[in-house]
């Protein structure tokens, strides 16, 4: 997928996204029924994974002296916001000025204040070492359960982008055109 790259230092260039999505939104035409259906099921793979995923990082996460949770994995990407705005989630407000690395300004005391909707997509899948070796103890079954809803959680959200970007290269199609004959 090809869309604007975002960044912490550009807020405007958030703000910016988000109007453009909530500008493909608005189209009458736009297949936004059949990117709520799918969120649908998005949203319940996600309540079905954080059980598993909360016993994990809770462990490790809240008393880390070191967190890898810093500024710029927490920050959305343009698909991030796609997501959130096909599930109707308001992405939260960045502070200006923090640095890439330092600890993410939603990490509280007891690990992320988030909802896991909330987060980017990198932030949710990222598990440090020490979470990952407590993850190969699980039992197989559950391994199993859990890497099936990974793929369909995956699978659901390239889909809904899918559909998202044929609508944005058609709309940003049409913008070219439109700006071509105001130069001629």
């Amino acid at each position: 997928m090809e869309f604007p790259e975002l960044t912490l230092k550009d807020l405007n260039g958030l703000k910016r996204a988000k109007c453009q999505i909530d500008a493909i939104f608005s189209k009458k035409q736009f297949p936004i029924s059949e990117m709520i259906e799918i969120g649908k099921r998005l949203k319940d793979d996600y309540l079905r994974l954080e059980p598993i995923l909360k016993r994990f990082t809770e462990k490790f996460c809240a008393s880390c002296k070191n967190p890898c949770c810093v500024n710029r994995h927490g920050f959305p990407d343009f698909e991030d916001l796609v997501i959130q705005r096909c599930l109707g989630i308001k992405s939260r407000a960045y502070e200006k000025g923090l640095k890439d690395t330092g600890t993410c300004q939603f990490l509280g005391p007891k690990g992320c204040v988030l909802d896991r909707l909330e987060r980017s997509y990198r932030c949710t899948w990222y598990f440090c070492d020490k979470v990952m070796d407590e993850f190969q103890k699980i039992a197989p079954k559950e391994f199993l359960s859990f890497e099936e809803v990974m793929r369909d959680l995956s699978r659901e959200r390239q889909r809904i982008l899918e559909i998202f970007q044929i609508e944005w290269n058609n709309h940003f199609l049409k913008e070219c055109k439109k700006n071509n004959k105001q130069l001629k």
